[in-house]
């Protein structure tokens, strides 16, 4: 019973030797792409792939199997598919992830192993190309991209996305505002990949130039300047909207003069700003002036242009030209009959602009004028609107009077007494004329009927036979 007991024994561990071996030789055949199924302990069959990754090329995966049964090749074996780990297909041929199930026909009990192994999406190869780099219009821009490799009946577009330093876009939107994009790409259709790229992948929108201009504008010394611009360059149904923060306009100027204003700050998404200064002046409220080869000098108060200067000269009054400024006064019905130019000066305007309608003018040191005597100016503006001032100041040889405009200054003496005489005797005159005239009237009706009377008288004596 020893004995039978160690044959029995030994036979078990010779068994367990035997299988120790077969498992870790299965064990090896997985490793390196081998498998390796008993269906009898006698008979074996090995399970052998040589590679478990493919590129897709739209047509079905034909796998590299080699099945053998004791070492010799056999074909009578089928094969099921998996795919991506739900799906169960007829055979490989998209890109995913596979399982295949491998069985010997007629074996039983049945001798199946499994597999698994991928077919990898297609590199396409894109060629970029098209200008980079574009102006704002407001509108889409896009570059070429070519995909080079796709197979025959297949649909695959390239989806480009763009993503700015400030914006970044939803695959497939085009970019439109002012920005520097990369470009991001991707395929339609999961066969496919995207491999090398050969060409440029930015794409630069710049920003457009707005055109600032500074509204020259003018005010009186003292008054508040309110500063306006003009801006050109906009685009597409673009206007002053789309602008962040506006261009200001600021000036300290106080002084009457002529003064250079500036716009900054302007910002907006799409545009520069590119800015034209403009002029800020700021006028006067007097002038100055003086009377060549006299010492009458003159202050005007009003509205002027900055440094305006007038300069004066003396007319006589007898010369023919200062008897056809008087002849034009005259035209006018400025003069009375006895009225008598005692000062004609010609103003000219020697520098700037007057800018009131109406101005007081002041004429220091004239002495020629009698503060007894009555006067009235005439002011022949430069474009011939006559005007007749009555109104006047002469006090210590200062005369004021206010004007709508400088230009021939003709000072009449008005001899307004004499005028009144005359008017008086000639009154007077009239008078007594009308007076005589009417007695010699009265006198020869009178005369006529008297002498009517007497013929009438003389006639009916006759008719009766008087005779006297």
């Amino acid at each position: 019973m020893s004995i039978v007991n160690n044959k029995a024994k030994i036979s078990l561990l010779v068994m367990a030797v035997v299988v120790a071996i077969a498992l870790c030789a299965i064990s090896l055949s997985f490793a390196s792409g081998e498998v390796t199924a008993y269906a009898q302990e006698e008979n074996n069959y090995a399970f052998s792939l040589t590679t478990r990754s493919f590129v897709y090329n739209a047509n079905a995966v034909d796998l590299p199997l080699k099945v053998t049964y004791n070492g010799t090749e056999i074909d009578n074996y089928s094969i099921s598919y998996i795919y991506n780990g739900t799906e169960v297909v007829d055979s490989p041929i998209n890109a995913g992830s596979y399982v295949a199930t491998i069985t010997i026909d007629g074996t039983d009990p049945v001798v199946s192993s499994t597999v698994d192994f991928e077919i990898t999406p297609k590199p396409l190869n894109l060629v970029v190309g098209g200008s980079t780099t574009f102006q704002y219009t407001g509108m889409g821009y896009s570059r070429n991209v070519s995909p080079l490799g796709i197979c025959a009946g297949d649909a695959c577009e390239i989806i480009t996305s763009y993503v700015g330093t400030h914006h970044a876009l939803e695959a497939g939107v085009l970019p439109s505002h002012a920005d520097s994009y990369d470009m991001v790409f991707a395929t339609s259709n999961p066969n496919y990949k995207v491999g090398e790229v050969d060409g440029e992948t930015t794409l630069v929108i710049q920003k457009r130039t707005l055109y600032v201009k500074v509204n020259n504008t003018s005010v009186t010394f003292g008054e508040t300047p309110e500063f306006t611009i003009s801006i050109i360059g906009f685009v597409g149904d673009d206007d002053e909207s789309v602008i962040e923060q506006m261009p200001a306009v600021y000036s300290n100027a106080t002084a009457v003069g002529v003064h250079q204003i500036h716009a900054t700050g302007g910002s907006a998404e799409n545009y520069n700003f590119e800015y034209t200064s403009g002029y800020l002046t700021i006028n006067g409220l007097s002038a100055i002036g003086s009377i060549e080869e006299t010492s009458i000098e003159f202050d005007v108060d009003g509205v002027f242009a900055p440094s305006t200067v007038y300069n004066g000269t003396v007319i006589d009054p007898k010369s023919a030209e200062g008897k056809d400024y008087v002849k034009t006064a005259r035209q006018f019905r400025m003069l009375n009959f006895t009225s008598k130019a005692a000062q004609i000066y010609q103003i000219d305007l020697e520098n700037g602009a007057q800018l009131s309608e109406k101005i007081t003018v002041k004429f220091n040191n004239v002495t020629t004028l009698n503060a007894n005597d009555n006067y009235f100016i005439v002011v022949i503006s430069p474009d011939g609107v006559v005007t007749k001032i009555t109104k006047y100041d002469y006090i210590n040889g200062s005369l004021t009077f206010t004007t709508p405009s400088l230009g021939t200054i003709l000072i009449f003496e008005d001899s307004y007494n004499l005028t009144v005489l005359y008017i008086t005797i000639a009154a007077v005159a009239a008078f007594v004329l009308m007076l005589f005239v009417a007695e010699r009237i009265q006198y020869r009706n009178d005369k006529r009927h008297a002498d009517e009377k007497a013929r009438k008288r003389k006639e009916k004596r006759t008719n009766d036979g008087y005779i006297w």
